[in-house]
């Protein structure tokens, strides 16, 4: 009777997941139930994840059934009988138990569920969340590769919980980031903007990614403007840069430090945007460059001539938190980014008026040892800040 041909009416889902005296035959109920046609009523968010792939089995859609299976991982003895089950649904629908358990980890029936309730969802995350999100995720996972659909499934869980998807894009962007060289940071930048494309372009999305912490933000804004799908629809660097250097935006001297920051790190790599071709290679293209460092020389005189914020190095003691930035104001930050920029890239005279008659006041020489002692301060106060 598990289907509507079995000789009778389906029986209810409800009295298959409740309590049972003898979990073990429950298990088997359920894992039977996984091999047949049972027709599993979903709700109607149930529904929404079955549909990131074609024809799942509907019972990994199923919120009572997950919850039953993981209360069921809490016995020792079922645990790898439920582990096995699992897999089977992984290689399956991954992209349909992803968003099912975030959406269940969200709701209330985990809320108050026990520790080894918590454990399997938890596992489960670990084994998804690296797939979906990491940019050195294993193409072969350990439930081995199957047909999925991941632009859908982001995008469900956008709908789920967009705070968790944004939380999970930057925990990757940071993970790969703090590799060693610039190339990591632009390639998890790049990785992340893929993830960012899966989404409806709406201005919420934007402000939900460009909001995050600050490098981060960044990161996205100035390499998202060299993504022309992107920048078509509202991710160019000038608009949403300017909304936060000026007196009126939140905290715009702590944004500059990380700007100037960034740039300091990235210049160097930069080229034109046709030649970019290999996005992950060669970070943010001269145009965006040109159009930051316009803007940065138009700052408002109350933003400009703040000082370089006096913090202390991390793990200082009282005694070194007296050590300062040595009275650099963010102007003259801007003005060593620039001389530095321009003695990389002469060409960026050609791309903007404002840039072209800069006059430098130090050699060519002199630049790049200058810019290294501003940069150096510079990075002294982002990392302190990030501390």
């Amino acid at each position: 009777q598990l289907s509507p041909g079995g000789g009778g009416f389906p029986p209810p889902l409800a009295p298959l997941v409740s309590h049972w005296k003898h979990p073990s035959s429950q298990l088997r109920l359920l894992e039977l139930l996984t091999e047949s046609p049972y027709r599993f009523e979903l709700t109607e968010e149930e529904e929404l994840d079955s549909q990131v792939l074609p024809n799942p089995p509907r019972c990994w859609a199923s919120s009572t059934f997950l919850s039953r299976l993981l209360t069921l991982s809490d016995v020792e003895a079922l645990n790898s009988r439920v582990n096995a089950l699992f897999v089977l649904g992984l290689k399956a629908c991954a992209d349909v138990i992803l968003c099912s358990v975030v959406r269940l980890q969200l709701s209330s029936q985990l809320q108050s569920s026990p520790p080894g309730k918590q454990k399997m969802k938890e596992d489960l995350m670990r084994e998804l969340i690296p797939y979906f999100f990491h940019i050195n995720a294993s193409r072969d996972p350990p439930w081995e590769r199957g047909v999925h659909g991941h632009p859908r499934a982001i995008a469900r869980m956008w709908d789920i919980s967009s705070s968790t998807v944004v939380a999970l894009s930057a925990e990757a962007w940071r993970s790969a980031s703090s590799m060693e060289g610039n190339g990591a940071r632009v390639a998890a930048t790049y990785h992340v903007l893929g993830l960012i494309r899966c989404l409806p372009q709406t201005e919420g999305v934007r402000t939900a990614f460009l909001e995050k912490d600050v490098e981060f933000a960044i990161s996205l804004g100035l390499l998202g403007s060299d993504v022309a799908e992107l920048a078509r629809v509202g991710w160019g660097i000038s608009s949403w840069l300017r909304s936060r250097v000026t007196k009126g935006a939140s905290n715009p001297v702590m944004f500059i430090v990380y700007l100037v920051a960034y740039i300091g790190k990235s210049f160097a790599a930069c080229v034109p945007r046709m030649q970019m071709g290999d996005a992950s290679a060669c970070g943010f293209g001269l145009e965006t460059l040109a159009s930051v460092l316009e803007m940065l020389q138009d700052l408002e005189e109350g933003v400009g001539s703040s000082q370089i914020p006096s913090l202390p190095l991390p793990g200082s003691t009282s005694e070194q938190q007296q050590q300062t930035s040595g009275g650099m104001t963010i102007a003259a930050s801007v003005r060593a980014l620039t001389e530095a920029c321009l003695a990389k890239h002469p060409q960026l005279r050609e791309l903007s008026k404002i840039l072209a008659p800069f006059n430098q006041t130090t050699t060519s020489e002199d630049i790049e040892e200058a810019a290294n002692s501003y940069f150096q301060k510079i990075y002294t106060s982002e990392q302190s800040i990030g501390e």
